[in-house]
């Protein structure tokens, strides 16, 4: 928000510059984030007269002026037409230099020489729009430097935190800087010549029961006069960001930026029954605000309304049909205190945030309404004439009642880590404009002003003294009690072995937002449905917690190959969501991509793509990192892979996750040339099943021996249950069983294959003799025959 270091200075008195203010309130914790000097960005422009204009001698849509300096005449060529003799002008002389590094030089233009330039407000960096050269008032004096004439200030961009309501004005913003800096608050007055016959005759006010509206007051001025406003206060809006409308208009507008009070006003002749009701609209019920648009109600929407229907959105816009224009003679001026909450739910559900609903929403002060309000009063008067009825309307049905705080001092010393003394305490409170008195040693009963919301509870307090007392008056002093490191949660030291086992086999960690589109939700296999949705979501590309990671990375996929990044290792651990009894359940886990090549471009290596049993020894490296065994592959389905590329990851008899080729349906959408794969694996029996510790065994000390057998065998049967039976026909002997070689052919019957596996025998004890390792692997081959019934190939 910015704030006019002259318009704050009404306010104060003593103020120190205005670079000192803005760090003195930034070091206490109102960040001023910028102060710009305006009304000074130029050099060398004086104030002159125009003492006559002709057309140029050889230009039609150029003048040749004479303006008159006091000390001097000079000629001035100009292409603008609003100026005429008489007039008073700013000139920019030879060497001047305005905003944006424009340099004035004497030139000549289409042959006539021009010994400087009037000026323009945008030339001037006044505005951003002008109709032409700038026209100063008749009484300016001549020949003086221009910015004695604008009178040059300083603009203050603060950055306004959300709970600090009080400050989002010009006279909080002073209070502010009084309470900071010691220099000396002082308060306007406003009085209201009420000449007019009694409000009674002149309008109504009522508050429906239960309407979010606390405090409701207005003001009638009758015989108004609209027209322009001054330039003093065109030029103190447009400074601000506000768009001069009319002299009624500009006054709302100005009293909501000195006090932060909204005000909003009506034309009274055009409000049936010369009454306002403040009420929930009706079902059904519409509007056509100022901006021009028609908009739907509902009975959330709170709405003030005349006899008939509704004429302004409550805290946030007004009605076209009620406004201030040109023909107006009667005005009632509304001030009023709207529930936060009732302000920000018709903002949002109109997408219509607003100056007046930016504050509504945070919190304006109840007890400075009917100030705010005489306020405009008094202004309107000024500018607009008419005669102000007898008394105002107030329907204040419940007052503002002061809570109590209580303050010790002791414990402030314990949280600050400074003693602060009761005195001390007490002057600050009393700077804030906070009531405090001393209860008894020590103790402090407090009470905030109106305008704090945000002070509730003694810790509140506390860190008011501390900011005003100074963060850098506090002692820098090192903890006693004895510093040990905490001990790391097994989950997280398993996530972090997770991320140096992938990055350490060639992936990349990928971060996703935890929200998805429904589409990439039902992508994920889960229901629709089923999935935690989001009330309130910023787009409806983030509105599903998501309930797995593979389509986030596929999205991944897709951006790296738009960017013709096509050998892809990525992966992600992450939480996922599932509804629950009450809060959603969070379930981490953990998922990876292989597209592309399997090896880097290279002279010396293979074109290989990556496949299947890449994603499988990912993740089986992954397990033998974590000190995992026993993991099985089970043939299994997804909805977004291969129907018979698909792998159910098992860990001690429990599913722990998928893995496969991507769908090819999906191809298309991702525009891949080549098979894609990826897994996911749940945080939980992956924790479970590891922590166990590698074990160590001394080296054999006694010779293996081998034999090889192939075997014909159906499709349906898993390579894992083979491996199972051939492992237990003997553990003692039995050291591996390893396959060498898949095949599908000729002399191989349809439906089956063609297994090749290698067995090693060896015993810990003892040398084997031939005959053992014979007697042993003809079980081996007897088991294949009656569990499988496999066929024994001879070569």
């Amino acid at each position: 928000m910015l704030f006019s270091y002259n318009w704050l200075k009404e306010y104060l008195e003593g103020a120190p510059p205005a670079r000192e203010l803005a760090e003195r309130l930034t070091m206490t914790g109102t960040e001023i984030e910028s102060v710009a000097e305006t009304g000074g960005g130029f050099t060398n422009v004086i104030t002159a007269q125009v003492v006559e204009c002709e057309k140029h001698p050889n230009a039609d849509k150029l003048s040749l002026c004479k303006v008159r300096t006091g000390k001097e005449e000079l000629a001035i060529v100009c292409g603008a037409k609003n100026m005429k003799p008489g007039d008073k002008v700013a000139l920019a002389l030879p060497g001047a230099e305005l905003p944006g590094g424009f340099k004035i030089k004497k030139s000549k233009i289409r042959g006539v020489e021009s010994q400087g330039m009037m000026c323009s407000e945008v030339e001037l960096g006044l505005k951003d729009t002008s109709e032409g050269i700038m026209i100063l008032p008749e009484d300016a004096p001549l020949g003086v430097d221009f910015r004695t004439i604008l009178g040059a200030d300083f603009m203050m961009e603060a950055g306004i935190t959300p709970n600090r309501a009080d400050l989002l004005s010009i006279r909080g913003m002073a209070r502010e800087a009084a309470a900071v800096t010691q220099a000396v608050f002082k308060e306007k007055e406003f009085k209201v010549d009420e000449a007019g016959r009694p409000i009674a005759e002149c309008a109504t006010v009522s508050i429906e029961k239960g309407a979010p509206c606390r405090r409701y007051a207005a003001r009638v001025i009758e015989g108004v006069s609209i027209g322009p406003s001054p330039d003093e206060i065109k030029n103190r809006l447009e400074a601000h960001g506000v768009r001069s409308i009319n002299n009624v208009v500009d006054v709302t507008n100005l009293v909501l930026l000195e006090t932060g009070q909204p005000l909003h006003a009506f034309d009274l002749d055009k409000l049936n029954g010369a009454s306002i009701i403040v009420r929930s609209a009706g079902e059904g019920e519409t509007i056509a605000t100022i901006d021009g648009k028609t908009r739907n109600l509902d009975p959330s929407t709170l709405v003030i309304a005349d006899a008939n229907a509704p004429v302004a959105l409550a805290g946030v816009m007004g009605g076209g049909g009620s406004e201030v224009t040109g023909s107006t003679k009667r005005i009632l001026i509304e001030s009023a205190w709207f529930e936060p909450s009732s302000v920000r739910r018709a903002s949002r559900k109109h997408a219509l945030s607003t100056e007046s609903s930016y504050r509504f929403e945070r919190g304006v002060d109840i007890e400075g309404v009917t100030r705010a309000l005489d306020m405009a009063a008094s202004l309107v008067l000024k500018l607009a004439g008419g005669k102000a009825a007898k008394g105002s309307i107030d329907m204040y049905p419940e007052k503002y009642a002061p809570a109590e705080i209580t303050f010790r001092t002791e414990r402030a010393a314990r949280v600050l880590g400074v003693r602060v003394t009761t005195d001390e305490a007490l002057n600050i409170l009393s700077r804030l404009g906070i009531a405090g008195r001393e209860a008894s040693p020590g103790i402090i009963s407090a009470m905030p002003p109106s305008y704090r919301m945000d002070l509730t509870t003694e810790i509140d307090l506390m860190e008011e003294v501390a900011r005003i007392f100074g963060y850098n008056n506090i002692p820098t002093t090192l903890p006693i009690a004895a510093m040990s490191p905490g001990e790391t949660a097994m989950a997280t030291a398993l996530r972090r072995s997770i991320r140096s086992l992938l990055s350490g086999s060639g992936f990349t960690e990928v971060m996703n937002y935890s929200f998805v589109s429904r589409e990439l939700f039902a992508m994920a296999g889960v229901k629709a449905g089923k999935g935690v949705e989001l009330l309130n979501p910023l787009t409806e590309e983030q509105a599903v917690m998501r309930a797995g990671l593979i389509p986030s990375l596929l999205e991944n996929m897709a951006r790296n190959l738009a960017w013709k990044r096509e050998d892809l290792r990525i992966y992600e651990i992450a939480p996922a969501f599932v509804p629950g009894e009450g809060l959603p359940e969070e379930r981490w886990k953990l998922a990876g991509l292989l597209y592309g090549n399997r090896y880097e471009p290279g002279w010396s290596f293979p074109k290989d793509a990556v496949d299947f049993f890449d994603a499988k020894g990912v993740i089986e490296r992954l397990f033998e990192g974590l000190g995992i065994e026993g993991a099985r592959f089970e043939a299994s389905g997804h909805p977004l892979l291969h129907p018979g590329k698909t792998a159910a990851v098992k860990l001690e008899g429990r599913h722990a996750g998928v893995l496969g080729e991507l769908h090819p349906d999906l191809w298309g959408r991702y525009g891949l040339r080549k098979p894609a794969y990826v897994f996911e694996l749940d945080i939980e029996p992956v924790e479970k099943a590891s922590g166990k510790g590698k074990k160590y065994r001394e080296l054999p000390r006694f010779p293996e021996s081998a034999r090889d057998i192939a075997f014909i065998v159906s499709e349906d049967v898993p390579f894992g249950d083979i491996y199972e039976a051939i492992r237990k026909t003997d553990l003692k002997t039995i050291e591996t069983v390893e396959l060498f070689d898949v095949y599908y052919g000729r002399n191989i019957p349809s439906g089956t294959r063609s297994l090749a596996v290698r067995v090693t025998y060896r015993s810990r004890e003892r040398t084997l003799t031939n005959q053992e390792v014979e007697d042993t692997h003809g079980k081996v081959v007897k088991t294949l025959f009656e569990r499988f019934k496999a066929e024994v190939r001879v070569s």
